[in-house]
This record gives structure tokens, sequence and C-alpha cells, in this order.
């Protein structure tokens, strides 16, 4: 991708700390060997600095910085439905219309949608978005990082598409959001599996109903490795944007894996009424599953993130059973099966969090008018 990039040599300066503080020790050494430097005492500063004084070419270069930019990325699935009163409204058309004129933004690439057919028989229409992502700081070498996500978008009524966003950051799914709001057509609404219209209460009931629901027959709970919360706002109070979230201690999580292989719920644990009765509100989870029939362990993060906040999963981890102990290592999932376990729990979270809001909006429609 080319948008606007400018080709330039990097100062020492940023060479020296782009090894240092963004890409890791192991990368360092394995790329300072293949450039025949062997320093095996040093530490990583001491490496770094080494290389900073070497000259690279321009494939040396998108070597570190791809590295530098990955290390920190993550594969994020999110979406939102898109649903318009226009008649023959399609945001797959508008779209392929938009990038056909040339009228899409200056800072942003847009291929060609394509059509497939699903193992259901549905229509599905893929595209992929190239931007470059502005990061003011010190240095200059990674100011600008070209990113990429790729979406679908799938008629799921008349008048609504479901629309999936993959990337690599959370923030690719609003960027698309915004896209599709400025130039799907007109009377657009976007409806988001947003957080702040659950209770403190309703957040837990997400969390553990996906523990249950989230993955297929094939897979068994484990663990559940992390667990974040924060305090909750009372009606009419405005909480700081930068809140503070916490994480549940190893002892909570401990408690809480144990409660749920006993066959109880999640909100039956002590430290989750306590949090309950405090108005906490969970905010993200990494579940652990193991499947039941091949030699696979998984975990999965979900994850309300940003503000406002978008509903994300990822997958945070994935080994495999091998040698005569049967050890787990770490290996790497094919992206189709990745983005297919994260669909699944993504379709799931659908279905849950439009359970607890229907079931919020039919009481309120059931109370008397002059109910307070």
């Amino acid at each position: 991708m080319d948008i606007n990039h400018k080709l330039y040599y990097p100062t020492r300066y940023d060479l020296n700390h782009t090894l240092l503080d963004f890409c890791q020790r192991k990368f360092a050494d394995a790329f300072a060997q293949s450039k025949g430097l062997f320093l095996t005492k040093s530490i990583h500063a001491e490496l770094a600095e080494q290389l900073s004084m070497l000259n690279f070419d321009d494939s040396d270069l998108e070597l570190i910085r791809d590295h530098a930019y990955k290390i920190n990325s993550i594969g994020a699935l999110s979406g939102f439905i898109v649903t318009s009163k226009e008649e023959g409204f399609d945001p797959a058309a508008a779209l392929d219309a938009l990038r056909s004129n040339g009228k899409i933004l200056s800072e942003m690439n847009l291929s060609p949608i394509t059509k497939e057919i699903d193992g259901e028989g549905n229509e599905v229409f893929r595209g992929k978005v190239e931007y470059i992502d502005a990061k003011p700081g010190r240095i200059e070498f990674l100011q600008k990082e070209e990113r990429n996500f790729t979406f679908s978008i799938q008629r799921i009524e008349s008048d609504s598409f479901e629309i999936l966003v993959e990337g690599t950051k959370s923030n690719d799914s609003k960027i698309f959001e915004t896209l599709i709001t400025r130039h799907g057509g007109k009377e657009i609404r976007l409806d988001t599996l947003n957080q702040d219209m659950l209770s403190a209460k309703q957040t837990i009931v997400f969390f553990d109903e996906l523990i249950k629901k989230g993955m297929s027959s094939d897979w068994t709970f484990l663990d559940v490795k992390q667990l974040i919360f924060r305090r909750g706002k009372d009606e009419d109070e405005v909480l700081d944007e930068m809140d503070d979230e916490e994480e549940a201690t190893e002892a909570v999580l401990s408690g809480i894996k144990q409660a749920i292989l006993n066959g109880n719920r999640l909100r039956e644990n002590s430290f989750v009424k306590q949090s309950e009765e405090s108005g906490y509100r969970f905010t993200a989870m990494i579940y652990q599953y193991e499947h039941k029939t091949k030699p696979y362990l998984i975990q999965i993060g979900v994850e309300f993130k940003g503000r406002p906040k978008v509903f994300e999963v990822t997958i945070k981890n994935y080994k495999t059973r091998e040698g005569v102990g049967e050890h787990f290592v770490v290996s790497t999932l094919g992206s189709d099966k990745a983005t297919e376990i994260k669909l699944m729990m993504w379709k799931k979270a659908k279905e849950v969090f439009k359970s607890l809001t229907v079931s919020v909006e039919s009481h309120q429609q059931s109370l008397p008018e002059n109910a307070s």
C-alpha cells in the first residue's frame, strides 16, 4: 500500500528506541545474527545500540517496523447491525460505488467487494480497507503505520445487514462504522453491542452466559484466566473516561473456576455476589477451553473495549499437545479457523446481549404508565 508514503532513513535514535522499546529481545537477537552480529552476553539495550549503528536496506527497515507494530497488535473480531428504511438499501453496493467513483477518503484504500455463498447458502460480501494510522510521538520511524482490516456484509432482514470487522486494532470497527454512516445511505441506524445498555448486574450475566454458550459442544470449559471489572456509575453520575479498571486476583479466579466446574453459575461465586451488590461492571474475561477429541487448548478473550466501548473477540493463546508426555506447546491457528472460532463466539455474544436487552424492554413496557 502506498498512501502518501514518504521514504526516509531513520535516525539512530529512532532505530535504537524502536528495537529496545517496541521489539522483543528474541527478535533483536535473530535479526542481529542475520546480519552477522553475534553478541551472546549482551543485554537488550546493548544489542539495540549496536544494531542502530548499522546501515539497513528498505526491506530490513520494513521488517523492524512490521515487528514493532505487530508485537502490540491483536486479531480482533467485532461487528454491528446496520438498518435503514430507505428503499433498495444496500451498504455493499454503496461502498463499491464509492470505490469505483474514487470518492473514498484520501488516506484509505478500499478493495473491490466480492460476493461469496456461505455454507448455508447465504450471500456474503467481503472486502478490505487499508489506511494510514498516524501516531504522534518522538519516534518518527513509527509515526505512520500502514494498517488494514477485512469486513463482511450479510443481509439478515430486508432492511438490515450484519457487518463483521476483523483487524489488528480495536478501533478498526469504529472506522468502518464511520465509513458506513457517511456513505451507506440515508436514515441509517447502527446497532452495536453497547455495554451502556446493560445494567451492572447484566454485565455479569452476560459473561456468565458466554462461558457455557460461547463455544460449540466440541469444546470443554477449563478455566477463567482473567477477569476485568470496574465500578459502575450511579444514575445521573458521570464517570471520567479513564475510570480505573481492576483485575481479579488469582485466588478469585481459582474460586470462580471451581464454582463453574462444580456445575454452579458464575453468579453463585462469593466474589461475584459481592461485585453484583457493589454495582461493579464486568468488562472483560479470558476463557480457556480444551477440545474434546483433538489435542487443542485455546484461550479466548471477550471484552468491551474503548470509549464508546466496542465488543470484540480475540484469541489470546492456542496450544497443541505434542510428544510422548503430551505437553502443551504454543502453536499457530490458521487464519480461517481462527476467524471461524471468533465468529462463533461473537454470534453467541450477540444472542446473549439481545436476550438481555429485550428482557429489559419487555419489563419496561409491562410497567404501568405511572410507575416510577
